[in-house]
């Protein structure tokens, strides 16, 4: 059985995403909300991330999977014990009702953009306009709504947001206003606050590199070069070690060259059981603890707006980033032909 290979035989993280890779996307997204739910303090982006990038159907589905598994209801292990707006925000995420079509009728976008510039103080403070919105409207929608906004307050709305910046809510906020308006350059920009030189967030590189390496990881790929010096191959060689790198490596080469799967899962297996790591084991169904909606303990700040630079004004930064010397990777990165060519940084997938 392989599953008791690798825990009987490998240790660490080598251990941790190899179990990952041997579960569904809707098991591993499962496995990651009770990680998430039974964290010191609740990480609002996490959540949204999962939530708002999943349809209504896999929604569904991971309700009917978490209840199976952990024999607990999702919504009650989200209640906790204190009723906050990112709760409240994640529980109408969690009722999987959201239009889901592209249409866009221009008169309700600029009615919508209006009412939430005036009615910005109250959202800020209890996220209720954004909750109405996010439960009636649609992403290609909210998007519209997002950038008229700044029509009618003349600031945008990420401005907005960053007012009340000592305020839990506004992590979320921002959160949903960016998956909106440009969802590879969302995870890009979570996955080097997930690489920064102070510490590796290993789960959340994990989650993000084996949940969307066959969704738009081309796309998130190009995005990363947007806002940072060096490729997403550079940095992830750079910051991880071990098996768990060349693993990471496996995934992100895959939506570049065409190789087999089972294959390259099978050697790297039989390569990590040579050499065994002492490391603490991976602990799977832990039981739920409650926690209340508070402020994250992640290090991530979010407002650093100039870092996730949502109009590609450092595009030219970016071009000059070609000319420098490559580093000495073990996987080499096959870049599409047109290197030079990027696409609008606010388009979606």
């Amino acid at each position: 059985n392989l599953t008791d290979v690798i825990e009987t035989e490998i240790n660490g993280n080598s251990k941790t995403i190899l179990k990952v890779l041997l579960l569904s996307p809707i098991e591993y997204d499962c496995f990651e909300l009770r990680r998430i739910l039974n964290g010191t303090k609740i990480d609002e982006t996490s959540l949204i991330e999962i939530f708002l990038s999943r349809s209504n159907k896999q929604i569904k589905t991971i309700i009917d999977a978490y209840s199976k598994i952990f024999k607990s209801s999702l919504e009650q292990d989200i209640i906790g014990n204190e009723e906050t707006p990112s709760q409240q925000i994640i529980l109408a995420l969690l009722q999987a009702n959201r239009p889901e079509d592209d249409n866009i009728d221009d008169d309700e976008v600029l009615e919508d953009a209006q009412n939430l510039y005036e009615t910005n103080t109250k959202w800020r403070r209890d996220g209720s306009t954004f909750i109405r919105l996010l439960c009636n409207r649609s992403d290609a929608n909210l998007k519209q709504i997002f950038d008229a906004y700044q029509q009618f307050s003349q600031i945008d709305i990420e401005q907005s947001i960053q007012i009340d910046r000592d305020a839990d809510l506004s992590r979320t906020l921002m959160a949903i206003v960016r998956i909106v308006r440009n969802r590879p350059r969302f995870f890009a920009f979570e996955l080097k606050k997930s690489l920064k030189s102070s510490g590796c967030n290993e789960e959340n590189l994990t989650r993000i590199i084996v949940s969307r390496c066959e969704i738009d990881m081309v796309q998130i790929k190009s995005e990363f070069e947007k806002i940072s010096k060096r490729t997403l191959f550079d940095q992830i060689h750079t910051d991880t070690s071990g098996y768990y790198k060349r693993a990471l490596l496996e995934l992100l080469r895959q939506r570049i060259e065409s190789i087999n799967s089972e294959s390259a899962f099978k050697q790297l297996l039989e390569s990590t059981i040579v050499q065994k790591k002492t490391r603490p084991t991976v602990q799977w169904k832990q039981p739920i603890s409650k926690k209340s909606f508070g402020r994250s303990l992640s290090n991530r700040d979010i407002y650093h707006s100039s870092q996730f630079d949502r109009n590609n004004l450092a595009k030219g930064n970016t071009l000059l980033t070609l000319n420098t010397r490559p580093s000495n990777v073990q996987y080499t990165e096959l870049l599409p032909v047109d290197k030079r060519s990027y696409s609008n940084a606010n388009e979606d997938e």
